[in-house]
């Protein structure tokens, strides 16, 4: 066998072992974890997450920020293990890891790298970046207050069903800020929202069917403003 296509083969076999390994690992502590064996759960993540499993170093980091198995919070840590999963370009730690940034735990408070990292997160279509993003430049935290763009990030969540979303673009179009005001399409996004139970989206809905000017919406509208 040609030295180098047995190189290949080693190098293959290894990594794949070290993938398993760090995928029992995992599952272990999920187990553990389930059962409030915190410290063993510990453990068993701190193995997978250091053979670079990118779930293992999520929940680790969840751990280390809630305070799991240990006797206080270790934001330092939280920040590292995002960071790492974040840096394979996984969104969930993407928005976790802006979320430390923009509070400034673990890390120098640094909004500008929140925002990156949240517009990373979104746009892989991660909803909890999408809806924080949005409401960042609607109340201009961070940034300087848009709410045009505001309503162009509830959209993209809105579009993937998320009711919160929905509701706050019909707020919006309700307000008619960041948008033209258009209450028909307020209702169409408070309907779809408060058939998921979204709870303002039902209040507001109950009071704009009692203005009589307004028709229900039957289709979905058509265009866009963004």
């Amino acid at each position: 066998m040609p030295i180098l296509l047995f190189f290949i083969l080693t190098l293959f076999s290894l990594n794949l072992a070290h993938s398993q390994n760090a995928e029992e690992s995992r599952l272990i502590a999920k187990q553990h974890f389930d059962k409030q064996e915190y410290t063993q759960a510990l453990t068993q993540y701190n193995k997978s997450a250091k053979l670079g499993d990118t779930p293992a170093q999520i929940a680790l980091g969840n751990m280390y920020e809630k305070g799991f198995g240990m006797q206080y919070k270790d934001y330092f840590k939280a920040h590292f293990w995002y960071l790492q999963a974040a840096n394979k370009d996984d969104r969930e730690a993407q928005s976790l890891l802006a979320r430390l940034y923009y509070e400034g735990f673990g890390t120098r408070q640094d909004k500008k790298k929140a925002i990156y990292y949240f517009k990373l997160s979104a746009n892989q279509g991660f909803i909890p970046a999408i809806n924080r993003l949005a409401y960042l430049y609607e109340n201009g935290q961070g940034v300087s207050k848009n709410y045009k763009e505001a309503a162009k990030w509830f959209r993209v969540a809105a579009d993937l069903d998320d009711a919160d979303a929905q509701t706050s673009l019909a707020l919006l179009y309700e307000a008619g800020r960041g948008l033209k005001r258009n209450l028909n399409l307020a209702i169409f996004w408070f309907e779809l929202a408060a058939k998921q139970g979204n709870a303002v989206a039902q209040r507001r809905l109950e009071t704009l069917r009692l203005i009589d000017k307004f028709e229900p919406i039957n289709e979905t509208p058509q265009g866009t403003e963004f």
